[in-house]
């Protein structure tokens, strides 16, 4: 699988770069990693990029976001381009995971979460849980080629399922998922 991982630059000089590191090394172990942009930039040297340049990064960015088959940030450090890349990802229609160490994010406000809900993993982690917890989701997601439905509900049945699933800590579409696999289980 092919996964894009972003970050804070100066998230990785504030001395998070160990933490950085073990998102990229167990990306890496299994997966196609795609992280120059922040193994091989640091924040002075971006700073004094011309606009030509800065065009030629995002432009490159965004060709990557498009092949990649998953995209992950590091979300602790806020960041207006680590949104902007986000951003991207989701209008993309590309898997996103949101890996972050704090409680109350407020970039989440901004974002319309519910609308993206099949699509978008928050991970909260420790430095302790971390390696555990990224390579049990990513081993969940590998080969998963899922085929988009688009199912039409109405406003009661979909207020029950946002709740439910809301309950359950887990999108929508996964507890619809699981509903259809049981009643597969059950017809065997």
């Amino acid at each position: 699988m092919k996964i894009f991982f972003t970050a804070s630059l100066r998230a990785k000089e504030s001395g998070f770069k160990q933490t950085i590191d073990t998102i990229c090394d167990v990306i890496a172990s299994n997966h196609e990693l795609y992280a120059k942009h922040i193994l091989d930039q640091n924040l002075d040297e971006v700073r004094q990029w011309s606009f030509n340049k800065k065009l030629r990064y995002y432009n490159e960015a965004y060709k990557e976001i498009k092949r990649c088959d998953l995209f992950v940030a590091e979300v602790t450090y806020p960041s207006a381009n680590v949104g902007y890349e986000i951003a991207l990802a989701l209008d993309s229609e590309k898997p996103v995971i949101l890996l972050h160490q704090n409680h109350n994010l407020a970039i989440f406000d901004l974002i319309h979460a519910d609308e993206y809900s099949d699509q978008l993993n928050v991970i909260k982690y420790t430095k302790a849980s971390l390696d555990k917890k990224l390579t049990t989701l990513l081993e969940s997601l590998n080969g998963s080629k899922d085929k988009r439905f688009t199912l039409l509900l109405p406003p009661y049945i979909l207020n029950h399922l946002s709740k439910v699933a809301k309950k359950q800590k887990m999108p929508r579409a996964v507890y619809i998922r699981k509903l259809i696999e049981k009643d597969m289980q059950s017809d065997e």
